[in-house]
């Protein structure tokens, strides 16, 4: 845990300096002392019959500048608590790297290896740094123009159409620059991939931002889209088609104040039952599974609640969407959760109803079975619950 946090650190604070002097070509293996920046390999200008492998050049420099983080990340996490601080400023800079990954672009921006050096300046520097970097050099300002190319422009210009692309929006904090770069891959792309990925975190963006109202067609346009049925991002057994298309339905028919649509499940004891059996009590609906924690950690709370609520018109049915129903069982035996159960399966018909790709999943119904609260725990849930049952009185 401290080498992972120690190196998001590393990795999300460098800064750019517009450095002059580069290091000789070399593979740093053996660089004394963890602290200082290892040797860099300068860009290599071909002479006469001469070629230059740049992807080896540019993997080179990714590994001398990795090997550096490990090393120090390795002395911190070595180091007493009361001298780590202290050491953090001296942390490896990607200075030369950038600086040198900058006059290979400039070089020739239309190659896999310029690709990847704009993906390593997109994700792990920042980006008005790296432009201002870009500025320093003559052959940055286009021929007749005064305008200054910026890294993400690069991208977009030359490689647009490039899977590897989908890194840089996926992975990269999502700030304004950011955020215009994926609108405009999105609607420059022909790779269903990049359109895909694109189309994703777009969305997601809008839905975590709470506009629906912004989100709806873009996730209408990504459903229709027969070319994102293998197309996956944030899951591997969801494409972008498939999670387009639960979106669309949580806006559409699972809001707050619409009816929850006719949902089934299987009792214990192997009956069918419908959610619309629960009419006339209030419902809370716990989608969950006996190997997940935050479920789990919910069953005392549970407990509490159908105790307090005996004899009132209230309902606690847990929903479990175990592969196998013998598993429920099995945990039902060791445990006191004396309510009722469903089991609905891992991807069935229930899961794709009610486009449920997180647990728990909580829903809370009103004895008319409208939505009236979605994912809501502890106290907020014993208030919820008191509220719509003095509606019922």
């Amino acid at each position: 845990m401290m080498r992972t946090l120690l190196l998001t650190l590393l990795i999300g604070t460098l800064g750019i300096a517009q450095e002059k002097t580069l290091a000789p070509v070399t593979k740093n293996q053996n660089t004394p002392g963890v602290t200082s920046v290892p040797a860099i390999p300068k860009t290599i200008v071909p002479v006469a019959g001469q070629t230059i492998d740049r992807m080896a050049q540019v993997k080179t420099y990714f590994e001398n500048y990795h090997a550096a983080c490990a090393r120090f990340v390795e002395l911190v996490a070595r180091s007493p608590e009361d001298e780590k601080a202290g050491l953090l400023s001296k942390a490896p800079a990607p200075s030369s790297t950038s600086y040198v990954l900058c006059q290979m672009v400039l070089a020739n921006a239309t190659d896999e290896a310029a690709l990847e050096a704009l993906v390593f300046l997109a994700r792990t520097s920042d980006i008005q740094r790296v432009s201002k970097l870009l500025e320093s050099f003559p052959q940055a300002i286009p021929e007749g123009g005064t305008a200054k190319i910026k890294p993400l422009e690069l991208i977009l210009k030359h490689h647009v159409n490039n899977p590897k692309i989908a890194d840089v929006f996926l992975k990269s904090p999502w700030t304004p620059e950011m955020d215009s770069f994926t609108q405009e891959a999105f609607a420059k792309t022909v790779n269903p991939d990049v359109r895909g990925k694109a189309g994703f975190k777009l969305a997601s963006e809008l839905l975590r931002e709470d506009n629906e109202a912004k989100a709806e067609p873009l996730l209408e346009s990504l459903a229709k889209d027969r070319y994102l049925e293998n197309i996956f991002a944030a899951s591997k057994s969801v494409s972008v088609k498939q999670w387009a298309e639960g979106k669309l339905r949580e806006i559409r028919l699972l809001k707050v104040g619409k009816v929850l649509p006719e949902v089934y499940g299987e009792t214990l004891e192997g009956k069918k039952q419908a959610i619309s059996d629960f009419r006339g009590k209030v419902v809370v609906m716990d989608v969950w599974t006996t190997w997940c924690g935050p479920c789990k950690a919910m069953i005392p709370h549970q407990r509490e609640m159908v105790n307090r609520l005996k004899g009132k018109p209230f309902e606690l049915l847990s929903i479990s969407c175990d592969e196998e129903k013998e598993a429920l069982v099995d945990f039902l035996k060791k445990n006191d959760m004396s309510w009722k159960h469903w089991w609905v399966g891992r991807r069935g018909e229930f899961s794709k109803s009610l486009n449920i790709n997180v647990y728990p999943t909580i829903y809370v119904l009103d004895g008319k079975g409208v939505i009236r609260f979605k994912n809501i725990r502890g106290n907020e849930l014993d208030k919820a619950i008191d509220s719509l049952l003095a509606e019922e009185k």
